[in-house]
């Protein structure tokens, strides 16, 4: 992994490192907030989804070779002063993993956060 990246490279040369990098954000991920639960979406292989123990879908990891993309399904309404996210959808917006450097980790963790907490009541700390 290149030091000044966080969650892996951008654009890996070869599925192994690509499963590295998605096995490395998944773990870095459920860290990231003790409240925070994954589960595969049926028949998507390439598609973790992320969210509160007893909420709806906040986040997905997107696996699009050879990309690694955290979809924020209301990232439209997330404060985001790091201008880390990405796209133009009314609601969604997602961040490209390989483009985050190591001195954006804490903005992207505050995202992670603000998703968690976004209409309810805040219970992960970041």
């Amino acid at each position: 992994m290149e030091s000044g990246s966080v969650m892996g490279e951008h654009c890996p040369a070869s599925t192994l490192q690509l499963e590295s990098r998605v096995a490395l954000a998944r773990e870095q991920l459920l860290a990231s907030a003790p409240d925070l639960r994954e589960w595969q979406e049926a028949g998507r292989q390439s598609r973790f989804a992320y969210g509160n123990v007893s909420g709806p879908v906040v986040m997905r990891l997107v696996v699009d070779p050879p990309n690694l993309l955290l979809h924020f399904a209301e990232g439209a309404a997330l404060p985001d002063p790091a201008g880390l996210l990405r796209g133009v959808g009314r609601r969604g917006r997602y961040v490209c993993l390989g483009a985050v450097k190591a001195q954006d980790r804490p903005a992207l963790l505050a995202l992670i956060g603000a998703a968690l907490c976004n209409g309810n009541e805040c219970r992960s700390q970041t």
